[in-house]
Order: C-alpha cells, then structure tokens, then sequence
C-alpha cells in the first residue's frame, strides 16, 4: 500500500491556518446584526463641511457601525452602479469598533490606503444627486442610498430611526446630532412659496454686530491700509455656514 507523504498534509494544514483570520473577519461582517454598517452620512458638494491639508475639499460619505461588535471593512465595497464591472472600491483592512464612525473621501483620487490616513474611493459624487451601493465581497446588496439634489455644505443625513433628511451643519466622524430637515429649502432656511410671490428668507442667526465706514486705527491689517470693516454675530448656539 502506497504511504501518502505527509509533506502535503502538513502544508495542506499551514495554508490552512493562514487564511483563518481572513475568514473570521469575513464571518465577523456577515454574523453582524441586520443594519449594523450603515451610510450615515452624505456631502456631495464639500466647502468648508470637511477640510484636508493634503486634498483639500473632498466630498465624503460617512459610515457608521450601529452593531455591538467591530466590523472590519476589507469585506465590503462602495459603488454608484453595481451593474457596472470593476467600479466598485474595495474598501481596506480597516476596523470600525461597535458604534464608531469612518470617513470616506468621494474624490477620484487613486492613492493607496496607507494606515491612518485618509481613505479614497476613487469615484466622485454628484450634487445633482447620485446613487450609492454598500454591499459585501460578495456583491450581496448591503443598503442602497439614493442621494438627492444637495447644496454646498449641506449633508444627506441619517436618523435615529433610520430615515434620512437634509441637514446644513454637517458632523463628520460624530453622531448626527444637529436638527436634520424634511427638505433642501428647510435647510438652506428657505421657503418655497409657490404660486404666492418670491421665496421668502427664514430667520437668521446672525445680525450685524459692528460697522466701521472710516477706520483709521481700529483695525490695522497688513495686507492693506486700514480697511473699514464689518463685524457679524452669530446669536445662536450653533454653527452657521454663511455660504
């Protein structure tokens, strides 16, 4: 009778051994409960929401782990168009532990993940409105977020409850804590007033506070010679984009 080398065998049990951590890690995403991974947040036209030393503006999507355990991110893929062959983006070796939050940059930027840093799709979003696709290595359908029309620095946000609204104090890498409207004109502060007259401004925060017409040693700058200036001031307890 023939002897089996037990060479194989013990190569058989190596190969097998070095793949166990991939695996648990794949196990670990599908084992999640239902809504764990999520899109939590959306800004498709980036101008002061974000800012990075190194790329500047982006626009991101914010990913948020709403499950009681950490959930490794090399298993799930980003994409506008699942139908499409290779547009999907990996996503990296990265852990986003029980109730944390990610950032994702939307640039087409094709800069390799380096640990720590920033994190690249590769693909732009639309503010006209776009689509996106979170799904596993699989290419099973995780969630799927239509994004709407949106303007600059207001975010696509999502609810405790799971809905999602407009809302123009972003927080990315925090939890969406600030008022999130039922529609863009709510958030801009508008009203549509149609068939009635022009849009009507909402109420706003910020009011002239001080007002120089002839400065001669108020306010000295450098840049020029003794500019007259205006002083605004915000009246409420939050943020205000001016944009």
């Amino acid at each position: 009778m023939r002897k089996r080398n037990p060479t194989y065998a013990i190569l058989a049990l190596i190969l097998l051994l070095a793949m166990l951590p991939l695996h648990a890690a794949c196990f670990l995403l599908e084992s999640s409960e239902a809504g764990g991974l999520v899109i939590n947040e959306v800004v498709t036209s980036n101008g002061a929401s974000l800012l990075d030393s190194t790329y500047g503006k982006p626009d991101w999507i914010e990913l948020y782990n709403g499950s009681s355990r950490d959930i490794n991110l090399s298993c799930y893929q980003l994409t506008k168009n699942p139908n499409k062959p290779g547009s999907a983006s990996l996503l990296p070796d990265v852990v986003i532990k029980a109730g944390g939050y990610l950032i994702l940059y939307a640039n087409k930027s094709k800069d390799v993940y380096e640990p720590g840093g920033p994190i690249c799709l590769g693909f732009n979003l639309s503010k006209g409105g776009d689509m996106l696709v979170l799904a596993d290595d699989r290419n099973n359908i995780i969630q799927e977020l239509e994004i709407p029309t949106l303007e600059r620095d207001i975010s696509y946000a999502r609810r405790a409850d799971g809905s999602y609204g407009f809302c123009n104090v972003p927080t990315p890498g925090a939890a969406n804590t600030t008022e999130i409207f039922p529609t863009l004109q709510e958030a801009l502060g508008r009203e549509d007033n149609v068939g009635v007259g022009p849009q009507t401004v909402g109420e706003c925060p910020v009011v002239f506070n001080e007002v120089v017409a002839k400065n001669r040693y108020s306010l000295p700058v450098d840049c020029c010679d003794n500019p007259d200036w205006v002083e605004l001031y915000n009246t409420s307890s939050q943020a205000f984009f001016l944009n």
